[in-house]
């Protein structure tokens, strides 16, 4: 993603406190341990590795979610979701956004990683108290009398969930992403474990309830165990403050998405009912899978490389645009698979009792390739320390979205979707201005790089629709399913090969040789004789 780039001491003074070992720094001091000396290679390794974490994790979720979908009624399914929500808006109070601040400040200290530590602690004990307290009169005011147990039970992952948030931000500026992807590994496998056998023995909505716990906690111990740092007693009001100052407007963005979130589902719970809210989780479920193996592995490591070039405009524009190419490369190709299979997918692996969130999948799926986009595009902002432009977008967006949903939701579920896609849309073109003004870089080139990507992946869909059309009712689902990727992994190989081949090669190069080996000869061809464009102005940047 980026050239090479190596963090050397200031001339004349002495060994680097990054070459000293973790336990022979001072109290007051602890400096950070020193970057790779090569920033794209393990930009690279670290993609792979949350990759392989996300996708590994979502593929089992998958197949743990069918089973659920078929044990836990989908009232259950809507309450879990709308408590959630109202959990993740508690989960960035308690972070105050000092995450962030870890993630790209200049320079860490002891006595300033041990007040994120303890203000978390503090603020996640005291939120889950709170919420254990509000829960009943959460559930009286919702009209949904078993909501507020289910709060109660979920309470426990507010505290570790904020306890996480240090070791994970000081993994994430080391580039270790293989310490952050073995213990959220671990963590979703054993609570799927535990998931699937409550739901099997007739626990109903509890099995739900402890997937989600038990995920937070293992995750908590694995990432502290990995991080090889302990927090000392000190604890910094001044230091305190400083984080905040930054972090208030990072959480400022994400508390008015909760904040959407939250009134969207107490419009489709007094609309529509609470199984709305059920079967809308159940479209986006699928839709998760993409954006965490695309999307947020992207911003997880880019944000990280664009805090470390922030200050070089122009090689900050062209590591942004090489981003953005291969998560919508990734992304675009099988969002647009989701929009064509969902009618058939989504009976065979929930039930026909989910027909309902058939064509939310397929409009939601659509709507996701600008949401892709935007999501890399807030891990720019925030990497280069300006979460206060990306807090006045997200506070427009986010009020037209909630506008939206009220006015559609009498007209049902799918007219929802449909309104958000609307919105999403007029949101891309507001951040193709905003990126070109932060980083100089066109909106041109940028409208340029999506509608590349979005033509070969719409190119490629076309004729697989018309072939599942046409294969649908005639043999088996499953092998449908298998007809179609088949077709279009091969009919986007091709396209991207004579329209971008760039593109591909932009994934291709990062691949360890042995994964190399196990890709088909004509694949590999695919993917390494395209040139560089002269002049052509997607990458003219790069």
């Amino acid at each position: 993603m980026t050239a090479d780039r190596t963090r050397s001491p200031a001339r004349g003074s002495g060994p680097s406190n990054a070459d000293r070992p973790a336990d022979d720094l001072g109290t007051d001091e602890m400096a950070d341990r020193p970057l790779p000396a090569s920033l794209s290679l393990h930009a690279a390794s670290g993609v792979l590795w949350t990759i392989t974490q996300k996708f590994g994790v979502r593929v089992t979720s998958l197949v743990t979610l069918v089973i659920l979908a078929r044990q836990v009624g989908v009232e259950d399914f809507g309450v879990v979701a709308a408590a959630a929500v109202y959990l993740n808006s508690l989960y960035v109070i308690a972070d105050l956004g000092f995450v962030s601040y870890i993630v790209q400040a200049e320079r860490l200290d002891r006595r300033l990683l041990s007040t994120a530590v303890w203000f978390s602690a503090g603020a996640g004990t005291a939120l889950a108290g709170l919420t254990m307290l509000a829960a009943p009169f959460l559930g009286q005011a919702l009209g949904v009398p078993h909501f507020g147990p289910v709060l109660q039970g979920l309470a426990p992952a507010i505290v570790f969930t904020a306890l996480a948030g240090t070791p994970m931000a000081l993994l994430r500026r080391r580039l270790a992403f293989r310490s952050l992807a073995v213990p959220q590994v671990v963590a979703a496998l054993s609570a799927q474990v535990v998931a699937v056998v409550l739901a099997l023995t007739g626990a109903g909505v509890w099995a739900l309830v402890a997937q989600y716990v038990i995920n937070a906690v293992v995750t908590c111990l694995g990432v502290w165990l990995l991080a090889g740092w302990r927090p000392s007693l000190q604890f910094s009001p001044a230091t305190a403050y400083t984080m905040a100052r930054f972090g208030i407007r990072v959480i400022g963005g994400d508390l008015v998405g909760v904040l959407r979130g939250w009134i969207e589902n107490v419009i489709i719970i007094s609309v529509v009912g609470v199984a709305g809210v059920g079967y809308r989780s159940i479209a986006l479920r699928l839709i998760s899978l993409v954006t965490d193996t695309a999307a947020s592995t992207m911003v997880s490591v880019s944000s990280t490389i664009f805090a470390q070039i922030k200050n070089e405009r122009r090689r900050l524009a062209g590591a942004y645009l090489r981003a953005c190419g291969v998560t919508l490369t990734v992304g675009v190709p099988v969002l647009s698979l989701l929009v064509v299979v969902s009618p058939v997918l989504v009976p065979l692996l929930y039930g026909p009792r989910w027909e309902a969130s058939v064509a939310q999948a397929q409009v939601y799926a659509l709507a996701t390739v600008f949401v892709v986009h935007a999501t890399l595009s807030r891990g720019l902002f925030l990497g280069i320390g300006r979460p206060g432009v990306w807090l006045l977008y997200g506070i427009a967006i986010d009020a037209l979205t909630a506008v939206g949903t009220a006015i559609s939701a009498p007209y049902g579920l799918t007219a929802i979707a449909v309104t958000y896609l609307g919105v999403v849309m007029v949101a891309a073109v507001v951040r193709l201005v905003l990126i070109a003004r932060t980083l100089g870089l066109p909106a041109r080139v940028q409208a340029f790089q999506m509608a590349s990507q979005l033509g070969v992946a719409f190119g490629a869909a076309a004729p697989v629709w018309a072939l599942v059309h046409w294969l649908d009712g005639r043999i088996p689902a499953i092998l449908v399913l298998v007809i179609a990727c088949l077709v279009m992994g091969t009919t986007v190989l091709v396209l991207f090969r004579f329209a971008d081949p760039m593109a591909l090669r932009e994934i291709w190069a990062p691949m360890p040789r042995g994964i190399r080996r196990l890709v088909p000869a004509w694949v590999r061809r695919l993917g390494t004789s395209g040139r560089r464009r002269s002049g052509g102005p997607a990458y003219w940047w790069t």
